[in-house]
């Protein structure tokens, strides 16, 4: 991770104070934003840094939870193939849990217009079910 957005931006985001990690997610989006083509096992270690980042979703910061759930978004989007599987099954309960918060889903609501081909959690979770066999 610490190539994809450097090791100053990797430390802000496991920081205490949630100004320093809203910088650290907004880092990684943009890198995520800017790389072309990111490969699965890129894709999956940008899963596993925001699940260990968010304290496994527990942030309790709505600011820093959508700059991460936009990462998400931005990274399965790059993603050369298909989004990993098991970075989708990682993300999809909490995600789901996480857009029930008010908070979180205006914040990316008001986002969503000023975002040119951003999908956002909710995509994230359809992607999942919609290669899953809802039998």
């Amino acid at each position: 991770m610490g190539d994809l957005i450097g090791a100053g931006k990797l430390e802000l985001a496991q920081s205490k104070a949630w100004k320093e990690k809203l910088e650290g997610a907004q880092a990684l989006l943009a890198a995520v934003q800017n790389s072309s083509g990111l490969d699965a096992h890129t894709v999956m270690a940008v899963f596993t840094f925001v699940h260990a980042a968010t304290r496994q979703w527990k942030e309790s910061n709505f600011q820093v939870v959508g700059a991460y759930i936009e990462a998400l978004d931005a990274a399965a989007s790059a993603t050369s193939g298909s989004c990993p599987d098991r970075a989708v099954d990682m993300a999809v309960q909490p995600l789901t849990e996480k857009l029930a918060d008010v908070k979180v889903s205006a914040a990316e609501a008001t986002q969503r217009p000023r975002q040119r081909g951003g999908r956002g959690a909710i995509w994230v979770c359809c992607v999942y079910l919609s290669n899953s066999v809802l039998f």
